[in-house]
């Protein structure tokens, strides 16, 4: 699987030319391998999701979510209870958005 904007492409191994083109938010990603997400600065909110804080630690006690308005949801309650500014980070580990602990809304 190859992300490439909105669109998924997958090919049947790596390197090889896609055979089906499917749009991003069809599918829900379960891993990206370790060398794609370290050659990536993709924004774009790709599942799974994660909380991070701004010293990079990964928040794990709030799990990994699959859908946008989910992790959302999360990252507003870990910065309420917290008291810190939380990162929601897509599947590639880069940020999509943030929220302030005073932030009622869906990030800053």
């Amino acid at each position: 699987v190859e992300h490439r904007g909105w669109l998924l492409g997958i090919a049947p191994g790596f390197g090889e030319n896609p055979i089906a083109f499917v749009p991003a938010a069809s599918a829900v990603v379960l891993e990206i391998p370790v060398e794609i997400c370290t050659e990536s600065e993709d924004c774009a909110a790709i599942p799974p999701y994660h909380l991070r804080d701004l010293a990079d630690d990964i928040l794990d006690n709030y799990g990994s979510f699959y859908t946008l308005a989910e992790a959302q949801t999360a990252m507003q309650r870990a910065a309420q209870e917290t008291g810190e500014t939380v990162q929601l980070i897509n599947g590639y580990g880069n940020t999509v958005t943030s929220c302030e602990p005073d932030a009622e809304s869906g990030g800053s």
